[in-house]
């Protein structure tokens, strides 16, 4: 059991949405994005935004960079060369799942026959929430550590690059996921509720 376990929380208005975003992920751009559009992803937004709960369970490891790519990352081993570049120089790592809860999936699967177009339209705010969540909760351990004057790389997600999908399932297990935080991953390596990331931050 890993007593290291910590659960970081937000609420509405913790943090912004791009709605320009969420219409990207909507496979639009600001330039071809009609004012129907628009309005139909700000219906949508305030239609669900009542329903996130935005949560993320985290632990910190030491790792330790071997030879040929490979990665002690404290809770396992694994290979990649992706990874290991973006881990040089560090010596500690964050590792974290987050969610924006279940609600956003029940939009979906209530539009994908009512209306395919509101279903997709919740499906880029959903994708942009959780990214604008994740941002919001990189800050945050930002802050901490910039108090021991380190830093951060980039955030490197599980079947990004080289990097095996599979980790996630060690991911789970390390942090107990299921357990705090009620994301479960399924046989296929998917996460439900479906708007949740897992992800590595490199501490330099």
């Amino acid at each position: 059991m890993n007593e290291n376990i910590n659960i970081h929380k937000a609420k509405l208005g913790d943090f912004g949405f791009r709605k320009d975003e969420m219409i990207r992920y909507m496979g639009q751009d600001k330039k071809s994005a009609t004012k129907e559009i628009y309005d139909l992803v700000e219906k949508s937004f305030d239609e669900v935004k009542e329903e996130f709960t935005f949560k993320t369970c985290y632990s910190k490891f030491k790792i330790e960079l071997r030879d040929n790519y490979e990665i002690d990352l404290g809770f396992v081993k694994t290979n990649s060369a992706n990874l290991y570049k973006n881990l040089q120089g560090c010596k500690e790592i964050y590792v974290f799942v987050s969610t924006i809860g279940l609600g956003i999936d029940r939009k979906i699967k209530r539009y994908s026959n009512l209306s395919p177009v509101k279903a997709l339209s919740f499906q880029g705010i959903g994708s942009g929430a959780v990214e604008d969540y994740c941002n919001y909760f990189n800050c945050f351990l930002k802050d901490l550590e910039e108090k021991n004057g380190n830093n951060l790389k980039p955030r490197f997600s599980p079947g990004y690059g080289d990097l095996d999908l599979e980790l996630q399932v060690d991911i789970f297990k390390a942090l107990e996921v299921t357990k705090k935080i009620g994301v479960v991953l399924n046989g296929s390596l998917l996460m439900t509720p479906s708007k949740s990331v897992s992800a590595i931050v490199g501490i330099y």
